[in-house]
């Protein structure tokens, strides 16, 4: 399973919104009394449907399948010659720098026990049975794709693993500082149902970005589990990456994580 489609059938409600939440934002969406309305997403989003205050909605929902996978399927996306070279070119910078050599490399009692690697992290979640070249989602499939090619061109070896990232930030509440909280981005028509629906927003919703992030105080990645590049299985690893190690398009600060604790002020602590 992929995704979930939801078809609402033609009827007369009130209330009864879908609320989504995709890569740091939050969506609503409503429903029209006169016609069919389709809406699909992602099966990691996270989703909620607000209660229906009067009348009926009528709703048909699918689990959007892959029948059959392959494993270490060949992507079917083509890159750019010319981008795929200029790549390759800068990954064998990398590996021939001393910046890409790690201090656990000079600690390590065997030179066989460091790998040289470059991580670069994708923009989307994937689950375990998710993951592989042939379901990478947007942008993401562009960039892997072109990062595969690259390394292949450099005579290196690439594969996907999922990543486990840690982050301590400062924190300061919106309300002693003056921040303005973010609001969800609504989905308009010609209904009426839908402002009704806005109407019924739980206020206490905004209380969980009622926190601004300052600085970054600590983090670490991890990686632990990979796709072998031999079998093209699912395997286990544990591997500490370092942050000169680390590429991305997107900060991780611009993504939403999938939990958080807040702790208050802690006196000369701080935040």
């Amino acid at each position: 399973m992929v995704a979930t489609l939801v078809v609402t059938l033609p009827s007369d409600f009130k209330g009864g919104a879908i609320t989504i939440e995709h890569q740091g934002e939050k969506l609503q969406f409503g429903a029209n009394k006169n016609s069919l309305s389709f809406l699909a997403f992602y099966a990691y989003c996270k989703h909620e449907v607000r209660p229906v205050t009067a009348g009926y909605r009528v709703v048909l929902t699918y689990n959007l399948m892959i029948s059959k996978r392959k494993k270490s399927k060949e992507p079917a996306i083509k890159t750019d010659p010319k981008a795929v070279a200029k790549i390759a070119a800068e990954l064998g910078k990398y590996f021939e720098s001393p910046a890409s050599t790690p201090a656990r490399r000079q600690d390590a009692e065997d030179e066989n026990e460091w790998m040289g690697k470059l991580v670069f992290l994708l923009d989307h979640q994937y689950t375990e049975r998710a993951l592989g070249w042939d379901r990478l989602k947007g942008d993401d499939a562009v960039r892997a794709n072109a990062l595969r090619d690259a390394a292949s061109a450099a005579g290196c070896e690439a594969t996907l693993a999922l990543a486990e990232i840690h982050e301590s930030w400062e924190c300061y509440d919106q309300q002693d500082y003056g921040g303005g909280s973010r609001w969800n981005r609504g989905w308009d028509d010609d209904d009426d149902n839908f402002d009704d629906e806005l109407d019924d927003e739980d206020p206490d919703d905004a209380d969980e970005e009622s926190h601004e992030l300052g600085s970054l105080i600590d983090s670490d990645t991890t990686l632990d589990r990979w796709l072998d590049p031999d079998t093209g299985a699912l395997e286990g690893i544990h591997a500490d990456v370092d942050l000169q190690e680390i590429g991305f398009a997107k900060p991780n600060d611009e993504l939403e994580p999938q939990s958080s604790e807040y702790e208050g002020y802690m006196g000369n602590y701080g935040n």
